[in-house]
């Protein structure tokens, strides 16, 4: 498995990624998003493509997240490059329990 920066040729398989992951957690009675917040332009509201990272295991995108260092919403009095915040972290139903989302 290889984490790295996500490209514009990801977008659609990112948006898709995490609209599945709306409806697990829909199926789950888990929701902690909707479907539209996780358009590419409700996604990109706030933060842009060099936020994004994915998990690749043989070409296919396994898992997304957003890494930034600022967070306007949850900690918006904290300055710029003082900390660091993951958020919509997803990983592929496929690849759940397998170690996708730990730091290694």
């Amino acid at each position: 498995m290889e984490i790295v920066s996500a490209s514009y040729e990801d977008i659609a398989d990112i948006v898709e990624l995490y609209q599945q992951i709306v409806q697990y957690q829909d199926q789950m009675g888990q929701s902690q998003w909707k479907q539209s917040d996780v358009t590419w332009d409700a996604l990109t509201e706030i933060y842009s493509l060099e936020h994004f990272y994915i998990a690749r295991m043989q070409g296919e995108i396994i898992g997304a997240c957003i890494i930034a260092d600022y967070d306007p919403i949850y900690w918006p009095k904290t300055p710029r490059h003082e900390s660091l915040y993951i958020h919509k972290l997803a990983v592929h139903e496929d690849w759940r329990k397998r170690g996708v989302g730990r730091l290694s």
